[in-house]
């Protein structure tokens, strides 16, 4: 009776929590999409101020790399365009991952700060979708399987040292 009640509960608990990760990776590849358009801005500003001084973006970056009291500034802009494309290979990658391939795409492209930006504004959302249900189903099968896996591991211990 009570493991029907702990293996029942392992089920809900872990399922409800893996039924969560679809609503997360939508929330974090929207603020992800948010800061791709940020860095996109700022790249075009660049690109603009270059032209503006009829200079290559290149050549205009290094102007201010070469001059010591601009040299940071320089840095910033060079880490701009460093910064659209890394984010751009994520928003592909994660937009593309199929539903199996999401958790470990999510872990290939992860950034802890826009991760954390999104727990700290993350509501749960009830998994209605198909994701939802299927990753929801898949946790409880999981925390059922660690729940059974440890019962018999413990009983196995139990009765080896358990005296003749």
């Amino acid at each position: 009776m009570l493991f029907r009640l702990a293996s029942t509960l392992s089920a809900v608990v872990s399922g409800g929590l893996t039924s969560q990760f679809p609503e997360f990776y939508q929330q974090y590849r929207q603020r992800l999409g948010g800061h791709l358009d940020q860095a996109k801005e700022r790249m075009t500003e660049i690109t603009v101020d270059a032209q503006s001084k009829d200079l290559s973006v290149k050549d205009y970056i290094q102007s201010f790399l070469d001059s010591p009291a601009h040299t940071l500034e320089g840095q910033r802009m060079q880490d701009s365009f460093v910064t659209v494309e890394r984010l751009s290979m994520a928003e592909t990658a994660l937009q593309q991952a199929s539903l199996v391939g999401q958790p470990a795409t999510f872990a290939q492209h992860f950034d802890p700060t826009l991760a954390q930006a999104v727990a700290e504004t993350f509501q749960p959302a009830f998994p209605l979708t198909p994701a939802g249900l299927i990753y929801g189903g898949a946790g409880a099968l999981l925390g059922w399987l660690i729940l059974i896996t440890g019962r018999r591991l413990f009983r196995r211990k139990s009765s080896k040292e358990a005296p003749a």
